[in-house]
This record gives C-alpha cells, sequence and structure tokens, in this order.
C-alpha cells in the first residue's frame, strides 16, 4: 500500500509542476542487460540508478548504461571513501525507474 500511496504522491507532485510523464510497469530487473531488453532500447538510452555508500553516506549514482564506473574518478571527484551499498540480503542497486 505504502508503495502505491508514494507513487501517488510523486505523479501529484508532477502533476502540479506540469511536468510530462509517462509510467511503464515492468516485471523485476536484476541486471542492465535484462532492463535493456524488456524495455526495448539501446545501452547508449538506457540509465542505472547506483546505490552506494560514501563513508557513512548513501550516494545515488545514475549511470548511462553503455558506460563503465570508475571508482577511482568517483572518489577523488567527491573526496570520499566509496562501496557498494549493502543490505543483509546483499547489495543494493536499483534498475533505472522511467518516468
Amino acid at each position: 500500500m505504502e508503495a502505491n500511496s508514494n507513487l501517488q504522491k510523486l505523479k501529484n507532485r508532477l502533476d502540479s509542476l506540469g511536468i510530462e510523464y509517462q509510467i511503464i510497469e515492468h516485471r523485476p530487473i536484476t541486471t542492465v542487460e535484462e532492463g535493456l531488453r524488456e524495455l526495448g532500447i539501446e545501452a547508449a538510452d538506457g540509465v542505472s540508478t547506483l546505490i552506494m555508500r560514501a563513508d557513512d553516506k548513501f550516494i545515488s549514482i545514475i549511470r548511462r548504461d553503455d558506460r563503465k564506473l570508475s571508482f577511482k574518478k568517483i572518489k577523488k571527484r567527491i573526496s570520499a571513501k566509496v562501496t557498494w551499498a549493502h543490505h543483509p540480503r546483499g547489495v543494493i542497486s536499483s534498475a533505472a525507474r522511467y518516468l
């Protein structure tokens, strides 16, 4: 129920700002390749949201799917120790949500 409530709040906010959007429902996606196939797009047209830990904070990195992630460059850019964010059930990552 909470997910539907949050989605409705997001839709209301986008509507109030006059932002056009499209919601695409799909089955759970666990890899970039699955997401690209499911959505019928090329890697250059897709993005992935990666949840990372920078020192003691969580950060979100949005990466084009046709690019590689450089931890070295991220660490240098934000001057922090950057690691994958972990959850008791494994690494936290999220396929892109397309609005």
